[in-house]
């Protein structure tokens, strides 16, 4: 079973005389780096393989770790075919531990993004076919979806004919969904301690339309604290409206769940323990990290020898890694005050949030307790608990 090819887009030959006519010294070469998207393959006479990407990786650039993306190479040619994907797993699974037993540097495929048809009703058992393979490497799946005459596109390298079924509404969607778990185990004498301590999902899909413009959205959760951005661009690639972003809480005590509905203006429900979800506008989360800012210098104020300004402060984290300096001192105080503080953007505002805490319920609390500092302009942030 081989998958459909484009003659054009796979089988331009890999010249490396070519690539050696120029060459750029690398820089930061101390910098750890995961190269998060790449491919191996042979297909026909055209094959870029294990060999052939570590020459690559020679290049004075420190690479740590790489992610092999699914490219419809070393199908199984037997089976069913729904079954078919899973031989790519397989093949990056076996790189990786042939790289380990040639001592490579670098985790070569430590992380693997398989395909599966999500139109399938059987594609959970494809999913927990590609886990068996590799549980500790498999990450997720892409799935490229695409319109109907773009598979006779591939498979004849020929454009179809206008008119022909599905070319009025050429959509394009990419998803990368991720999951892992952490787990944390020491062993004292015959006695096992520890286990699973948290685990982290993704996903991230971009939608192309046929008018141009692009659809974005991203989704990350570690523990029971996550976030979602959804932005739309236009056709020349700018944003378009305001993009939505949610700070998505779980499992969080009754009592903040009650206290942050009543210090943004609303009615807690009956039952106020459980899910909690922010929506933030832009001022929202600016207004946020002015009260962050005016914390910390408060906090700074409390020496007797005055207090920078908030911008001050918010430059000064940014400058020296999360550390103000003021007056000959240096004030280190960490935590959702300094990560805000130091938030240069909205987007980076919300992972402020998101890093936080070490819980949805120490997210809660520094919430709350920003919030008591401005009760007297109340944030309407509270959404239905859909987290």
């Amino acid at each position: 079973m081989q998958h459909p090819r484009d003659p054009v887009l796979f089988d331009v030959p890999h010249r490396p005389e070519w690539l050696a006519l120029h060459d750029e010294p690398a820089l930061l070469s101390d910098l750890p780096i995961v190269d998060a998207h790449h491919h191996l393959w042979s297909r026909g006479h055209e094959r870029y393989l294990l060999e052939d990407f570590k020459a690559d990786l020679d290049d004075g650039h420190r690479i740590v770790a790489t992610v092999h993306v699914q490219c419809g190479s070393h199908y199984r040619t037997s089976g069913p075919a729904r079954m078919a994907p899973v031989g790519e797993t397989e093949f990056a699974s076996g790189v990786a531990r042939q790289a380990l037993d040639q001592g490579c540097t670098t985790q070569v495929c430590a992380g693997i993004v398989g395909y599966a048809d999500l139109r399938d009703e059987a594609v959970e058992d494809v999913l927990h076919a590609h886990a068996a393979v590799d549980a500790q490497r498999f990450k997720g799946i892409r799935h490229a979806a695409g319109w109907d005459a773009y598979q006779a596109f591939l498979a004849s390298g020929q454009l179809p004919k206008e008119g022909a079924p599905g070319t009025l509404n050429p959509t394009k969607a990419e998803t990368v969904v991720y999951t892992d778990v952490t787990s944390l185990e020491a062993k004292l004498g015959g006695l096992k301690l520890g286990g699973r301590v948290n685990d982290s999902e993704g996903r991230f899909t971009e939608t192309h339309n046929a008018d141009g413009t692009t659809d974005i959205t991203g989704f990350a959760r570690y523990g029971d604290v996550g976030i979602a951005v959804t932005t739309s661009k236009d056709a020349g690639g700018r944003v378009v409206g305001t993009p939505t972003r949610s700070l998505l809480l779980e499992d969080v005590d009754g009592s903040f769940v009650k206290a942050i509905y009543e210090l943004t203006g609303k009615t807690p429900p009956s039952d106020a323990g459980g899910n909690l979800r922010l929506d933030f506008s832009e001022a929202d989360l600016e207004r946020l990290r002015q009260i962050a800012l005016t914390r910390l210098g408060e906090k700074i104020a409390m020496n007797g020898d005055g207090r920078p300004t908030n911008e001050e402060i918010a430059e000064s984290l940014r400058e020296n890694h999360g550390i103000v300096e003021y007056k000959g001192g240096q004030f280190a105080f960490g935590g959702v005050e300094s990560l805000l503080g130091e938030a240069d953007t909205p987007d980076e505002a919300l992972i402020a949030l998101y890093h936080g805490g070490l819980s949805s319920g120490a997210v809660a609390q520094e919430i709350e307790l920003m919030l008591l500092d401005d009760r007297d302009h109340p944030m309407d942030i509270v959404s239905e608990p859909q987290c």
